[in-house]
């Protein structure tokens, strides 16, 4: 399956890759400990086809350990030394926002939201993971806080919702419901009762991106749970009593 791209943002290099470009979550861990060489051969294959879509190397692709924070990692290329100190290739948080011509901004996924934003009059991208703690504990704040930091206006700001996993299939418990009405009794209406209780994330996050001042929204519409064929799903894997290890990966350059 090719990686899929949005219109919106057709002059940036940007992509959301499926199945074919998967890392597993304990090589994101190496990465972190012992560095590119050591993770797994179909791994590096993966990080490879990145690569090879952007035109550039494996040391340009920087990424994330991700733990549903609302923690956004900023990179501003008029900091002394930034280039230096992009390597490792690996952060803790769960965005990144850069001005740095060349660096591949790198998420991995398999049902939480993977969002990239472009600002084309700064030149500025970033990369959100967004699962529904990241987004109920801001993390789309700190990373458009981010962009305004650099200099970018939010009405400049394209987002792009990748692969999720959608509201018909994502069932949830009423304890789970009763978080987001503690934050905002309004928040209800991202849920549905047929048969059983469903959390719309990709539409819950696309309103916060509205209230925020995000007006330039394009929603992929892929379904990570329903389509095996094409992604790596979590809960899939959870139903279905197995374990899902490995990643999607959706990726920025400036």
């Amino acid at each position: 399956m090719p990686p899929i791209v949005s219109k919106l943002i057709q002059n940036s290099n940007h992509s959301f890759f499926g199945r074919e470009s998967g890392i597993t979550k304990n090589d994101i861990e190496t990465i972190k400990r012992e560095g590119l060489h050591k993770i797994s051969t179909g791994s590096t294959e993966s990080l490879k086809r990145v690569a090879v879509y952007f035109q550039t190397t494996l040391d340009d692709l920087i990424f994330l350990n991700q733990s549903h924070s609302n923690n956004c990692i900023t990179f501003d290329e008029t900091e002394s030394g930034i280039k230096k100190n992009l390597n490792p290739l690996i952060f803790d948080g769960d965005a990144i926002v850069s001005n740095i011509t060349g660096k591949v901004l790198c998420i991995t996924t398999a049902d939480c939201a993977p969002i990239l934003l472009w600002d084309k009059k700064e030149k500025i991208s970033g990369a959100i993971h967004s699962g529904w703690r990241g987004a109920l504990n801001d993390i789309l704040e700190t990373s458009l806080d981010s962009f305004e930091n650099l200099g970018s206006n939010r009405q400049n700001i394209i987002a792009i919702l990748g692969p999720t996993i959608s509201r018909t299939v994502y069932e949830v418990t009423d304890e789970f419901l009763t978080l987001f009405k503690e934050r905002d009794k309004n928040y209800s209406t991202f849920f549905k009762r047929d048969k059983v209780l469903t959390f719309d994330l990709p539409n819950f996050l696309i309103k916060k991106l509205k209230i925020l001042g995000v007006s330039k929204i394009d929603f992929l519409e892929h379904c990570t749970f329903s389509n095996s064929e094409k992604y790596f799903s979590h809960r899939r894997a959870t139903v279905e009593g197995k374990t899902e290890m490995k990643r999607q990966i959706s990726a920025i350059r400036v």
